[in-house]
């Protein structure tokens, strides 16, 4: 039968409501159902099946410079009290709404803020002998920062972002897995599922 994606989502999903955000869940007793309709078209590559080693992470810390991201919170009255004090309580909830609006822009001014700092930490590793490096990014003006300064300095790079043409995406991957690119650099979403990047031995 057919149903509107309202229908839909009542009837399989709880709905979360939060200051910042709305997050669907799925309600327990419909979980296998859900997982009936979807298993013929969604496939799980785990590392076991594609032969992979075992993830080993690590904390990386980097010099940024940081004076746009405090002019930012400097021009905006209250905005730091208000986050200080969120992180006391331990919940994002604190913010009032109107602050938690300012919240995606300094995420981003971090971003770039330590953009040029991890691009030098990037090549400098690379003129070390590292092996092929994935970088991911969650906006494209730390992408093409990134990618700026590792091609200025002789590094083959590809890019992907959601502004991405699908040949060009093709191509990237093609050229990361089997040619001569020695790093990936893509946007976390358009770029984190649905492709084979393999090649990669150090993920960022």
């Amino acid at each position: 039968t057919t149903q509107t994606f309202s229908a839909f989502e009542q009837e399989y999903f709880n709905t979360d409501f939060s200051t910042n955000k709305t997050e669907n869940k799925p309600k327990q007793k419909r979980i296998a159902e859900l997982q009936e309709m979807i298993g013929e078209v969604v496939l799980r590559r785990t590392k076991k099946l594609l032969n992979l080693p075992p993830l080993w992470v690590n904390d990386l810390p980097i010099d940024g410079n940081d004076e746009e991201l405090r002019s930012f919170l400097a021009s905006t009255e209250g905005l730091s009290a208000s986050i200080y004090q969120a992180i006391e309580d331990g919940k994002d909830l604190g913010l009032a709404f109107e602050d938690v609006q300012y919240i995606a822009t300094m995420r981003r001014l971090t971003g770039e803020a330590k953009a040029p700092g991890f691009a030098k930490f990037l090549l400098e590793s690379l003129k070390n002998g590292a092996g092929k490096c994935l970088v991911f990014c969650w906006h494209t003006k730390v992408v093409n920062i990134l990618a700026k300064t590792l091609t200025d300095n002789g590094i083959e790079v590809v890019t992907l972002t959601g502004a991405t043409p699908e040949q060009q995406r093709i191509e990237a991957v093609q050229r990361f897995q089997e040619g001569t690119a020695h790093v990936f650099i893509g946007n976390i979403v358009a770029a984190g599922t649905g492709l084979t990047l393999t090649a990669a031995e150090s993920v960022y």
